[in-house]
């Protein structure tokens, strides 16, 4: 015997959509029928089938086919949202500003097809800088789907950046293999937190992350926010003294990256966490105010030479003469009291810095960072950020989430300018980003990570040309840093999709009130028909018109992997999104760069003491069949003047009167375009002559014969010329001039021994 159910089974439901009437005018209906190319094909197929039946019209229904076919084919075809920009048409979903004429196809962007109709899904560059949110359940696709809309940035030739809160390292070599597929490996970065439960110390076998150094870029009081922001995360709950502390902690750090962020707009710091932290004491506070003692990540301590503004300096004042029982004049000698109160303060500090200088410091902790937000925006890179979720507490995984996002908003505010005086196109038209595609930057999980503030970016990101995608399971975590962050979040994204959903609560409420209620025509009743031997029940012929939500949250539920609610304006579509699925890749590889320091100080004096030889401005002719010995000699005395020799003018020019009048009635020999003269960079100098020369270095020259080859140039020049579809007598031109110009440029004629115009270099010297 079955078991009886007070609860609804299966059998007994309803779909809604049963009860509801079309009350559209036949015409309508028809004409909608039609229009589809689905519907035309089977009322042609009925009009064939007809024929054979009634032969009679065959003829009226041969005419009504070529009739349903010409209405088919030239009847304006319209898409959901807007029609992609290949297909180069008119587009009545994207209007012409200020009027309702249709204006052309924009679509760049495509999401995937409708689920019914199998209608495409695209968005333009105006709509995706309008933001997207997408929230779905564990298992909804979610992932995948995010994915397929990054890959439309790739085939734009166009980037990402990527942030994956579950830290799922299958995620990176989804990106590798699309980013290997469209030829994009050199632009792929990625900052990898995760660290398999180990410590990482030293070198290790393997590359686990690029670095970067949040502490590169940004003015200081945006390090002062960032820093702030990791201890209201660390800190939260303190009220009382901790409070109070807490705000001292804030005044000391504002006034110590004042200074420090000073010194590294001056190149005059390399600035890290670990340099930061190396300012925590006392002593190394008074040695950089008092006597400008600069510290590095090492420990090593040099001085700034020049003088430090007052205005950088003050903060730095101010916070030490507020230290109960400081006094400026005992540097060094300061009393017990001093120490502890400056150490209650750098104990609000201790937990932030030790996890950017220790934990992460095989990341953060560099000099020469390998991930500049910068560039990655405007160079269109690929960046992908893993967060650990499970090694981390949700504290600390906010702070990492942080990081990121106090980097991007640093290039953000970069961006934004300044200057509101000036030419229009000084002003407004030289923002760094004015590209017809927009830059994606995909917030995977942004509940794990939410940041209090920057529910601004979506609003200043569109005028930068930014397209940002929160993605997440459920409302309620967008909530966790704050209620009103999360409502803002939702209400400035304009295109919103709702994966499988299974919160009943906030997040289907959320939905319900965006998608609103609709007015339909429903049955009336139903009764039981009498003249029926089964007893079956039939419609009244009666429909009333109510209100009913557009969406239901069944329908949320019963959603598979990658199908999903669009609302973008009033308009809900049931998609089946785009799933882009890169073939796998073999071999898994992270990009390395090479550091280059800027050059020290001193190297900097040394080269602007010296001026090149191009300032001077002397002439070279395109067609330099002789090198005289008047410009040899000029350049001689130029470099001499360089090098802060000594010279006497007057004795000088005589001197090159002298050879004028010397070599006036010597004749000029011409040379050929193959000719390569005796002392130039072609030169073959042999080995003896080299180990024998004072300026031979064993540490950095080689042993081969000559500097450049003059064989292996042509040939480069001559392939290069090839490839730029050049004749060959031609390329062979070219390369002829370049080294004729290089044999020219690089001719040491006048260095030789034997030469005329040495011996008077000589003799200029010694008179001096």
């Amino acid at each position: 015997m079955m078991k009886v159910f007070r609860g609804v089974i299966k059998s007994q439901e309803q779909a809604q959509s049963h009860a509801v009437r079309d009350l559209r005018a036949f015409h309508r209906r028809f004409g909608d029928l039609l229009a589809s190319r689905n519907g035309a094909c089977v009322c042609i197929i009925a009009c064939c089938f007809l024929s054979f039946v009634f032969e009679y019209f065959s003829d009226i229904l041969l005419l009504a086919m070529f009739l349903i076919f010409w209405f088919s084919m030239w009847s304006s075809s319209s898409l959901p949202f807007k029609k992609p920009l290949y297909c180069k048409e008119l587009d009545k979903n994207n209007p012409q500003p200020g009027s309702n004429k249709p204006g052309q196809s924009e679509g760049i962007y495509y999401f995937g097809n409708e689920i019914n109709t199998s209608n495409e899904l695209w968005f333009n560059n105006s709509d995706m800088r309008t933001h997207c949110l997408i929230f779905g359940s564990t298992g909804s696709g979610k992932t995948e789907t995010l994915l397929s809309i990054s890959y439309n940035a790739l085939v734009q030739g166009s980037g990402f950046i990527y942030v994956d809160g579950k830290g799922d390292n299958s995620l990176f070599a989804k990106v590798f293999s699309m980013v290997r597929s469209m030829g994009r490996e050199d632009d792929l970065l990625v900052i990898n937190f995760m660290t398999g439960a180990r410590d990482i110390i030293g070198p290790q076998k393997d590359i686990i992350s690029n670095t970067m150094n949040p502490f590169a870029v940004g003015s200081s009081s945006m390090l002062s926010q960032l820093v702030t922001s990791m201890m209201n995360s660390g800190q939260g709950g303190q009220s009382g003294d901790g409070d109070m502390w807490k705000g001292r902690a804030i005044s000391f750090i504002e006034a110590l990256m004042r200074i420090l962020v000073y010194l590294r707009d001056q190149d005059a710091l390399l600035l890290d966490a670990g340099t930061v932290r190396r300012y925590f004491t006392i002593e190394a506070l008074e040695g950089l105010f008092h006597d400008r003692k600069i510290l590095d990540q090492l420990g090593n301590e040099s001085t700034y030479e020049k003088e430090i503004p007052f205005d950088v300096k003050d903060p730095l004042s101010n916070y030490l003469v507020s230290l109960p029982g400081y006094k400026m004049d005992k540097k060094g000698e300061q009393s017990d009291k001093v120490y502890e109160q400056h150490g209650y303060i750098i104990m609000q500090l201790t937990r932030i810095f030790g996890s950017l200088a220790d934990v992460y410091a095989h990341i953060i902790r560099t000099n020469l960072a390998e991930v500049d937000f910068r560039d990655v925006v405007l160079n269109r890179r690929i960046l992908v950020v893993l967060l650990p979720a499970l090694e981390k507490s949700p504290d600390e995984l906010s702070n990492l989430g942080k990081l990121i996002i106090a980097s991007l908003k640093a290039m953000l505010a970069a961006g934004l300018g300044d200057k509101v005086e000036g030419d229009y196109k000084d002003v407004i038209e030289t923002k760094p980003t004015n590209s017809n595609t927009p830059y994606l930057c995909i917030l995977d999980e942004y509940g794990y990570y939410a940041v209090e503030g920057f529910a601004v970016v979506p609003a200043q990101a569109r005028s930068l040309g930014f397209s940002v995608v929160f993605a997440g399971q459920d409302l309620p975590a967008f909530q966790k840093a704050s209620k009103e962050e999360a409502a803002s979040i939702c209400a400035n994204t304009n295109i919103k999709i709702c994966m499988k959903l299974e919160d009943p609560q906030e997040t289907w409420e959320f939905f319900q009130k965006t998608a609103g209620e609709a007015y339909v025509s429903v049955a009336k009743s139903y009764n039981v028909n009498q003249n029926s031997t089964t007893m079956s029940y039939q419609d009244t012929m009666e429909a009333n018109l109510d209100k009913r939500n557009r969406v239901d949250l069944l329908d949320l539920k019963d959603q598979r992997e990658g199908e999903a609610h669009v609302f973008f304006k009033s308009n809900i579509i049931r998609m089946r999104s785009f799933y882009a699925n890169p073939p796998k890749v073999e071999k898994l590889k992270i990009n390395q760069f090479l550091k280059v320091k800027p050059p020290s100080r001193e190297e900097v004096k040394f080269l602007n003491s010296v001026c090149s030889v191009s300032d001077f401005n002397i002439d070279i002719e395109d067609n330099f069949d002789h090198i005289s010995e008047d410009d040899q000699l000029i350049n001689f005395l130029i470099k001499k003047i360089n090098s802060n020799i000594p010279l006497d003018i007057n004795k000088a020019c005589s001197i090159i009167d002298e050879i004028k009048d010397f070599n006036e009635d010597e004749p000029v020999e011409e040379i050929s375009a193959d000719f390569i003269p005796k002392n130039d960079i072609f030169l073959n100098i042999p080995l003896e002559d080299r180990v024998d020369s004072v300026y031979y270095d064993y540490g950095t020259s080689s042993l081969e014969d000559c500097l450049i080859d003059y064989k292996q140039i042509k040939s480069a020049v001559n392939k290069m010329a090839i490839l730029n579809d050049m004749q060959k007598s031609k390329a062979n031109n070219i390369s002829k001039n370049i080294l004729d110009r290089i044999s020219y440029i690089t001719c040491y004629e006048f260095y030789d021994k034997k030469s005329d115009v040495a011996s008077i270099i000589d003799k200029i010297i010694k008179n001096q």
